[in-house]
């Protein structure tokens, strides 16, 4: 019989669930009572003992644990025996550690958000400032971030599952249990939203759990049972009054020293956190003690909108499409683990026989006798023993091949990072082979980090959500932190609008994919590419791959950073300024120190629609736009020649000069518009004059004569002026040009060596 994945299965009594009645009516929760969560639980710990088992047994190989019984060994009467684990397990569990940590602490910050608030500008800016503030209150305002990253990834590798809870829907900071905490039924399709039921095991001191009912009313309002809670406290109370169970007297040692009381006089409190999928997908929660004990501790239905609300479960692969049948690093290389450590040891048991004397007694008794005289240089062996010649195979020669070739198989399943230095033939390899292989080892783990970055993204977008939140309550968990995120956003001028308009966030992702070499690699490809780059672009490129050695804590020694508002540098708002100035027809200087780059993109970007409207004939002040066109060709043309010498702008320069042709013949087009309107001008204000009969001693047909001649005489000055500047512009553009390449050869045979002569 098959079972639908579609319906996972759950052990014990199909009521300790309730469901839809016969009517077709679903209850308002599903949970029945603690009894029945808990009838669930430890049915789920049964089912989960063989694969407990299992794990232990892989805990115990990454924990150094031996691969014969020592006890075992003994009672064969070969204690003598080596039995040692070699420590391989974890070498692999500690470098896939490295390479997972490293997604996490490489890069300059954990998410990358986008908001809508705002104009455009801002928005660039809000967003990039958003992003940092969280990476800082998450990584740097959080103590426990980093252990608890380092503990899902620990449980993620070696298990294959880890899981990130939250205990309630306001708390921002994830908790990290493995999978043998976090039971759910088995057949469960590996997907989080298809979870019935989980069952958390946490562990709790006394005054841990006390600060949740230490206000009474408000802790029933929150769904806690204050005297369950107190309950479960009493029992856990190592010393009994003499008057029994006094609450009051414990409540005053908890205020009093709740440390001492927690850990002294106090067991620890293990309870079960029940996470129920109700029928219209939210997920309601209860807290009940793991003995069974007493009502709910907590309860509160539809708790959870949804499953990324309350947990976030990360595989190691797909599996079947189980989640129990998904394995870690410790299962895939458990077998070839155990076989190498027992031949490591049977060549040091064939090393240690090789370097010894093989005695053979005659009797039991010459065994007891087994003492060596020595007389200068000459020893003597007691009656009985005799010295046995024997020739070993040499075992090191047989095995090392063995154990070389299930290194190879392991390292090509795990795909860990083992960059070889040297070539089969010991030869040293070049940097181009190294990049090469580092290149594909990295691309053997893509998927792990796929599969890792996945539900890492979706922890993050949790905790941003989380974050959101307007109202903190003093002395809630995660509220400080939270306060210290909105006040820092409001000093760097960002309003909490902008936060709370965040549609997109994502986790950035570690450039070479947590591998140092490949990171490294990516790094130099990108500074090959660097002249495609802006200005910012060239800076945060240098920026990282100097963080790529020294860490982003401290590149700002080596190469400031620049600030976010400068990601539009301040010279396109200078540049829009001279804009409005030169339209006026007034000439704008350009100083040494601008940034030439960002000034064409202005100045060539606002002028375009001019140049196009001269195209289309649709320019209504001609004469003036005429002046502009003139002033801004000029200024263009001066930052033109102060950025020919840079070797890394050649694509842009081109790209510019294209763009000032554009400019010239617009500027041609519309003189000899101006010229055609001034002649006709001309000639309507003559044809006037004429009809008016205000021209007197001169014939009308010799004053026409004489006005065209002054005209043309004029507009020819005027042509000649315009193309004289057009030529002075350009030879001056190109006798920069040729001092650079002049100068960029000279550099270039300076840097020549001197070749020596005979």
């Amino acid at each position: 019989m098959t079972h639908d994945l579609r319906t996972p299965i759950l052990f014990g009594p199909v009521d300790d669930l309730l469901t839809i009645d016969d009517k077709g009516k679903a209850p308002a929760s599903r949970i029945k009572d603690h009894s029945a969560l808990h009838s669930i639980y430890k049915n789920l710990l049964l089912a989960d003992e063989s694969a407990a088992a299992d794990r232990a047994r892989i805990m115990d190989m990454f924990d150094g644990a031996a691969p014969y019984d020592p006890v075992a060994l003994r009672r064969l009467g070969q204690g003598y025996r080596a039995n040692l684990n070699f420590g391989e397990a974890a070498a692999d569990l500690e470098q896939s550690l490295t390479a997972y940590n490293d997604l996490v602490t490489s890069v300059d910050r954990l998410v990358s958000v986008k908001t809508d608030f705002g104009d455009e500008s801002q928005r660039e800016e809000y967003s990039a400032i958003i992003s940092e503030e969280f990476h800082r209150v998450v990584t740097k305002d959080w103590p426990s971030f980093y252990f608890k990253q380092q503990l899902l990834s620990y449980y993620f590798i070696a298990q294959g599952l880890a899981v990130a809870f939250f205990e309630d829907e306001r708390n921002w900071q994830w908790n990290v249990c493995p999978i043998g905490d976090f039971l759910i039924p088995r057949a469960t399709p590996a997907t989080e939203d298809r979870i019935e039921v989980a069952c958390v095991r946490r562990i709790y001191l006394a005054h841990e759990l006390y600060k949740y009912i230490s206000n009474p009313k408000a802790a029933t309002a929150a769904g806690w049972d204050v005297e369950a809670v107190r309950e479960a406290i009493r029992d856990a109370k190592t010393t009994r009054p003499n008057d029994g169970y006094n609450w009051e007297e414990i409540q005053k040692e908890i205020k009093n020293n709740d440390l001492y009381f927690a850990h002294v006089r106090s067991r620890e409190i293990h309870v079960v956190h029940y996470y129920v999928r109700e029928f219209d997908g939210t997920y309601s929660h209860a807290i009940g003690r793991r003995d069974g004990k007493g009502e709910f501790l907590f309860k509160r239905e539809n708790r959870f909108k949804s499953a990324s609300e309350a947990f976030h479960i990360f595989t190691y692969g797909v599996g079947n499409g189980q989640y129990h049948s998904i394995r870690g690093l410790g299962y895939k290389i458990f077998p070839h683990i155990q076989t190498t450590n027992r031949l490591r040891c049977a060549i040091a048991d064939g090393a240690m026989l090789q370097t010894s004397v093989l005695l053979q007694p005659q009797t039991a008794e010459d065994v007891s006798r087994m003492t060596m005289a020595y007389s200068g240089p000459l020893s003597f062996l007691p009656p009985g023993l005799s010295v046995v010649q024997q020739n070993y195979p040499n075992l090191a020669a047989n095995v090392m091949p063995v154990v070389n070739e299930m290194a190879m198989v392991r390292q090509s399943n795990t795909g860990s990072y083992r960059t070889q230095m040297n070539s089969p033939n010991g030869k040293p390899r070049t940097a181009t082979e190294i990049e090469a292989q580092t290149a594909n080892e990295a691309v053997l783990s893509t998927n792990a980090i796929n599969l890792f970055y996945v539900p890492w993204a979706r922890l993050l977008r949790e905790q941003f959500r989380r974050l959101q939140r307007d109202a903190w309550v003093a002395g809630e968990p995660g509220s400080a932190e939270a306060k210290k995120f909105r006040t820092r956003l409001e000093k760097r001028g960002v309003p909490w609008e902008a936060v709370k308009n965040v549609y997109d966030v994502d986790a950035v992702r570690a450039v070479g994919l947590g591998s140092p070499a490949a990171r490294l690699v990516a790094f130099n490809e990108f500074m090959q590419m660097l002249p495609r780059f802006d200005e910012l672009g060239q800076v945060n490129a240098i920026r990282d791959r100097v963080a790529a050695r020294v860490g982003y804590d401290q590149v700002d020694r080596y190469l400031p950073n620049p600030n976010v508002k400068n990601r539009i540098p301040m010279d396109a708002k200078i540049a829009e300024l001279e804009n409005d100035a030169m339209y006026t027809g007034r000439p704008v200087s350009v100083l040494p120190n601008e940034n030439h780059a960002i000034h064409l993109q202005v100045h060539l970007r606002d002028v375009t629609p001019l140049t196009q409207a001269v195209q289309q004939n649709q320019v209504q002040d001609k004469q003036g736009t005429l002046r502009f066109l003139m002033v801004m060709y000029e200024h263009c043309n001066e930052h033109l020649v102060r950025i020919s010498e840079d070797k890394t702008k050649s694509v842009e320069i081109g790209q510019y000069n294209l763009a000032m042709n554009l400019l010239r013949e617009a500027s041609v087009n519309l003189q000899r518009d101006v010229e055609e309107d001034i002649r006709n001008a001309a000639e309507a204000q003559q044809q006037a004059a004429m009809e008016q009969g205000q021209i007197q001693n001169i014939t009308p047909q010799m004053q026409m004569k004489m006005q065209e001649h002054e005209l043309d005489m004029r507009l020819k000055q005027e042509r000649a002026a315009l193309e004289n500047r057009f030529k002075e512009l350009e030879i001056r553009q190109k006798l920069a040009l040729q001092d650079a390449q002049a100068a960029a050869n000279l550099r270039s045979a300076m840097n020549k060596p001197v070749e020596a002569t005979a």
